[in-house]
């Protein structure tokens, strides 16, 4: 979801393309392999192992290719320790739970959608 999110965007930008989202090691070294890009966004914490593991094959595979790292699952236990807590002192939990459930309503259209799956 949030490689998708992110693909979104980046089509804001008219001279960058997404050329395809994976969510493995494996995916990310047949896509390199097949696709042959400029920049890959680099997850650290993949299904199938570390994105660390896996940026050695994909620069040797494609050498001049940019690679940027990330490490979303970080990132979301920060927004859970330091943003969640004012969130709760600024909503009552009804209010919560229906911004929950609109969120999930959401999520669910854009997954069926297809949108960013370049």
């Amino acid at each position: 979801m949030v490689a998708e999110g992110i693909a979104t965007a980046l089509t804001s930008y008219p001279d960058l393309t997404v050329i395809g989202i994976v969510a493995t090691c494996a995916g990310a070294r047949e896509s390199v392999v097949r696709l042959r890009p400029n920049v890959v966004l680099l997850e650290q914490q993949l299904p199938d192992g570390l994105g660390t593991d896996v940026l050695a094959d994909l620069k040797s595979i494609e050498p001049k290719m940019k690679v940027l790292m990330e490490d979303i699952k970080h990132h979301v236990q920060e927004e859970e320790g330091q943003m969640f807590p004012m969130v709760e002192k600024q909503f009552n939990e009804e209010t919560l739970r229906n911004l929950g459930e609109a969120v999930e309503k959401a999520k669910a259209k854009f997954q069926k959608s297809g949108s960013a799956s370049a």
